[in-house]
């Protein structure tokens, strides 16, 4: 894939009242990207576990490629963030500790991301 934009930054599920969305900045902003019809790849990384393999799924799907999405090692899961909403609508969010949220910079020794984004033109970074 021909990537015009990177993001990177934290890919993971928002329990919400109303269910488990994948979520976090970095994503959000690939998958609408992706929605307009711009080649975009995420940087980011998720547990070998199955909210992992979900996870790289609904990415696909979205149409954001995930080449650089790495796989962290075994026992760190998935990130989470259990959201919890207010009498007045405000909602609060809980990072559940550990996750791979937190630890997205472990990523920076991978060898796929030589000479990616210092290529591209465009790119997104949160963390």
């Amino acid at each position: 894939m021909n990537t015009e934009f990177f993001t990177f930054g934290e890919i993971l599920w928002d329990c919400l009242p109303s269910g488990r969305h994948a979520g976090g900045a970095p994503f959000n902003v690939a998958a609408h990207l992706a929605q307009l019809g711009v080649s975009v790849s995420l940087i980011s990384a998720v547990g070998q576990d199955s909210l992992g393999d979900e996870m790289l799924e609904v990415a696909k799907n979205k149409g954001v490629n995930v080449e650089f999405v790495g796989r962290v090692r075994i026992g760190l899961p998935t990130g989470t963030v259990i959201a919890t909403v207010d009498a007045t609508g405000n909602a609060t969010y809980e990072l559940v500790q550990p996750g791979v949220a937190s630890s997205v910079r472990s990523m920076r020794r991978d060898h796929r991301f030589r000479g990616g984004p210092r290529e591209r033109r465009h790119c997104c970074l949160k963390s």
